[in-house]
């Protein structure tokens, strides 16, 4: 009976020890991480809002983490228009989703095939996601405007 109650014991402090690590390691990973939430691609406005519905909501439960966006433009596209593409990105978020305005953080990706958006999460600015352009500069060919 006492030999059941010793490990009885031991099992309970393993457990408790192992609760305490693992509760230390999660808050250890809020701070130090990056977490990609959503990436679309194309110039379709009404998919574009409802990706940022989605990543407003859950920026809205998480008042700790700064949203990061890395727009890339489209390599046969309208010149300007992954930057038109992210003022109105963080006009939405801010203005009609009610983030505040230095929880969001725009970022030129450079180029990709298509016009791409990336909505990461971060806890600080140490921690922000470098871009991943696919096609360089060279290879990019402007479409003329109407």
């Amino acid at each position: 009976m006492k030999r059941n109650l010793q490990i009885i014991r031991i099992l309970i402090l393993c457990v408790s020890v192992l609760g305490v690590n693992c509760m230390v390691d999660a808050q250890e990973r809020v701070v130090e991480y990056s977490n990609k939430f959503d990436e679309f691609s194309g110039s379709n406005w009404e998919s574009a809002m409802a990706h940022l519905d989605n990543f407003a909501l859950d920026m809205q439960n998480n008042p700790h983490m700064i949203g990061v966006l890395i727009v890339y433009g489209g390599q046969r596209r309208l010149r300007g228009e992954a930057r038109a593409w992210s003022g109105c990105l963080k006009n939405y978020l801010v203005s009609r989703r009610g983030l505040e305005q230095k929880r969001v953080l725009m970022i030129n990706g450079g180029y990709r095939e298509d016009l791409t958006v990336e909505l990461w999460e971060t806890a600080d600015k140490k921690h922000i996601p470098d871009p991943k352009p696919q096609v360089k500069p060279k290879d990019v060919r402007f479409k003329r405007g109407k």
